[in-house]
């Protein structure tokens, strides 16, 4: 069934692009494997090297595993539709930014600059055979009283991670939206090439 969801969600697509992109997605539907220390170190160590303004690095990682209650407090912050299939995941991953630099002065390119730390942290992950669902479904107040959060840093996603699970015994709705086919915009409704005419639109 693990092959049956890979091959209805690997992209296709018109040029050749490489294949830890074209077999990433966003699963909802995870193993009882648990993630290990090291793995989940070498995943943030990837993170670390990707693009950062001015190598300020403004992001910051929070994780639980499953069976903590940690990882039950981060749960119960989720959006109920999130919870039912969240609660199964491997591990939980909290991302926030430190929106200022250190002089104070606000860091335009902080989200940014995370959001390129997660992808390279998700596409390390694939290539460890991990699937990762990331979601702005939750509680922020909820989130921030939960786990303390400093006003320094701002909450931006949660991500679930864990390796792929089986679709046996989910209902029907479910193990279909798990294998509709992902669609994406084509590359001319967002790449503009810009040559004589300087009219971005």
């Amino acid at each position: 069934m693990t092959e049956l969801i890979r091959s209805r969600k690997k992209a296709q697509t018109k040029n050749h692009v490489a294949s830890f992109i074209t077999e990433r997605f966003s699963p909802r539907s995870f193993s009882d494997r648990p993630i290990d220390e090291q793995t989940m170190e070498t995943l943030f160590e990837a993170a670390s090297w990707s693009a950062s303004s001015s190598n300020l690095q403004p992001w910051h990682f929070a994780w639980a595993d499953r069976g903590s209650q940690a990882f039950d407090a981060i749960v119960q912050c989720l959006n109920p539709s999130n919870q039912v299939w969240a609660a199964h995941a491997a591990v939980l991953v909290v991302s926030f930014v430190n929106t200022h630099t250190p002089k104070g002065t606000p860091n335009r390119y902080a989200e940014h600059d995370l959001g390129m730390a997660t992808a390279t942290m998700m596409l390390q992950a694939q290539q460890m055979d991990i699937y990762g669902r990331i979601m702005g479904g939750y509680q922020r107040e909820l989130l921030n009283a939960t786990l303390h959060i400093p006003q320094a840093k701002e909450p931006c996603l949660v991500i679930a991670l864990g390796y792929l699970g089986s679709l046996a015994g989910k209902d029907e709705a479910f193990v279909q939206r798990e294998l509709q086919t992902r669609q994406r915009k084509s590359t001319t409704e967002f790449a503009q090439h810009l040559q004589d005419d300087l009219n971005v639109h």
